[in-house]
């Protein structure tokens, strides 16, 4: 190890291509990481209750419901409920809803005239405020519909939306919510109170939580970082490299999660927080070893073998130990903690070449640093 580092410190201008390609490179793959929240990963492979489970709904089908509550003091006035029509229209019109169950589908069986009908409650708008009392007020009488699709005030209206499971991919939760969203918009205008819940909206809610997080705690992580390392060893340069190591072993990460369509779920998303925090201490251990050889006074080439010589063998071992335990997480049955095995052991690996690769050419800024005091911090 200690040769390859003397050998990338002479070609200091060849690495550095090298890196901003393979930056470059990450970059490019980004845009097609995507971010999906899902149970399937905390479940054991091969066990017999997940078969018998995946049976079941093979033979029965499952059902995947998104509730719409829709509440208002005027709910049955035929203007507003017109406006429910369109939108659940709009509901129904999506490629992703199997079925929907509310007032306008449920069948409402009577007699009128010696003729049986058995048309939807609302499969017409009322014509006037008459008309829609009594059809609430029939509504209410089904125990099937009082308290479950209908308030017993009828103030409120409930709308059960059954996705189709054949349709379900990368993605669909999101989408499915941003349906809905779209579709419920107008009436955000013309009721009190109307919302959506289900497990596309929590899914998406947790995965729009996870991406906020990152934008928090990647910052903090960061900062946290620079402040300790300026406190302990009051130099600016040793506490910016193991910044950069990061920052380039992060975005490989990333851009080989990206080609491999890997998703970031609940437990890949916090292997950058991991890689900048225990990726750092390789870049902190050479770097002060070679700045202790610059203040004893040896030129850079000098400091520069004391650090290889001294601390490349330390600095692989602790490599070496750190990847073999995350990567023996990859042995775990339950798929969520295995990707996450083998996604932290690789991106561990991708700071370790970032370090061996960036500390030993970024060793002659900190002489430059050395021989300018004024640019200590």
């Amino acid at each position: 190890m200690s040769k390859f580092m003397l050998l990338v410190a002479r070609k200091p201008w060849m690495i550095l291509v090298f890196v901003l390609l393979t930056i470059v490179l990450a970059i490019l793959q980004l845009p097609a990481l995507k971010l999906e929240i899902t149970a399937e990963g905390m479940m054991v492979e091969g066990d017999p209750a997940r078969i018998f489970v995946v049976k079941v709904l093979d033979t029965f089908g499952s059902e995947n419901i998104s509730i719409v509550f829709l509440e208002d003091p005027d709910l049955f006035h035929p203007d507003k409920l017109a406006a429910i029509q369109l939108a659940l229209s709009h509901i129904d019109a999506s490629p992703l809803v199997l079925k929907t169950d509310s007032l306008f589908s449920r069948r409402y069986l009577r007699s009128i005239d010696g003729y049986i009908y058995s048309d939807p409650y609302l499969s017409k708008i009322p014509a006037d405020q008459q008309e829609a009392n009594a059809i609430k007020r029939a509504a209410l009488r089904n125990p099937l519909i009082a308290n479950n699709l209908l308030s017993m005030d009828g103030k409120a209206m409930a709308i059960n939306i059954y996705f189709d499971n054949n349709q379900y991919k990368s993605g669909f939760d999101q989408e499915a919510t941003e349906m809905l969203d779209e579709a419920l918009a107008p009436l955000q205008k013309e009721l009190q109170t109307v919302f959506h819940v289900g497990d596309p909206y929590v899914c998406t809610g947790i995965s729009e939580r996870i991406r906020k997080d990152q934008i928090t705690i990647i910052p903090i992580a960061l900062l946290v970082l620079v402040a300790t390392l300026l406190i302990a060893l009051r130099h600016m340069v040793v506490a910016v490299v193991p910044l950069l190591t990061a920052g380039v072993s992060i975005l490989w990460t990333l851009g080989l999660m990206a080609a491999m369509g890997i998703l970031v779920n609940i437990m890949t998303s916090i292997i950058p927080a991991l890689l900048i925090i225990i990726g750092s201490t390789e870049d902190v251990h050479l770097l002060t070893k070679y700045l202790s050889g610059i203040r004893e006074g040896k030129k850079s080439k000098s400091a520069l073998r004391l650090m290889a010589n001294h601390m490349g063998m330390a600095v692989s071992l602790t490599f070496i130990t750190t990847y073999l335990g995350f990567l023996s997480i990859a042995l775990n049955d339950l798929a969520l903690l295995r990707q996450f095995g083998i996604v932290t052991s690789t991106g561990l690996a991708f700071n370790f070449i970032a370090t061996v690769l960036i500390v030993p050419p970024g060793t002659e800024v900190v002489q430059q640093v050395e021989q300018h005091p004024s640019c200590e911090s």
